[in-house]
């Protein structure tokens, strides 16, 4: 299982600036740039930087979560710069992956912060 994220060692890895929305339009692009970049990381992976004002749908969400798969299948970190904001983090809410205070995935996309 791929270390856990934490500030000291994320700083250090590089890193994937997405800047376009991550909508159904867009999901192609996203992932072409996720799998070169998986491609060209050590074992230290990466992070995914996101524009917080972008436009999503739950189809960037689901490249989103399929990068996150892939990262623990090939033992690479991978984990977002910033907590998911704006229409993101909305697309996150009403798609429920968010009601767990707990979880795994809510600490990923939320980094840990309290449930609102």
């Amino acid at each position: 299982m791929p270390r856990k994220t934490t500030p000291e060692n994320q700083k250090h890895r590089s890193r994937l600036t997405f800047a376009g929305p991550l909508t159904v339009q867009n999901v192609a692009k996203l992932r072409s740039d996720l799998i070169a970049k998986f491609q060209e990381s050590d074992h230290e992976g990466f992070d995914l930087e996101l524009s917080p004002d972008s436009a999503a749908d739950l189809s960037g969400v689901q490249v989103i979560l399929a990068g996150r798969r892939f990262a623990a299948d090939q033992h690479k970190q991978f984990a977002l710069t910033k907590p998911a904001s704006g229409p993101l983090r909305d697309v996150l809410e009403q798609g429920g992956f968010l009601a767990d205070g707990v979880s795994d995935t809510r600490s990923f996309w939320l980094h840990n912060e309290a449930k609102r």
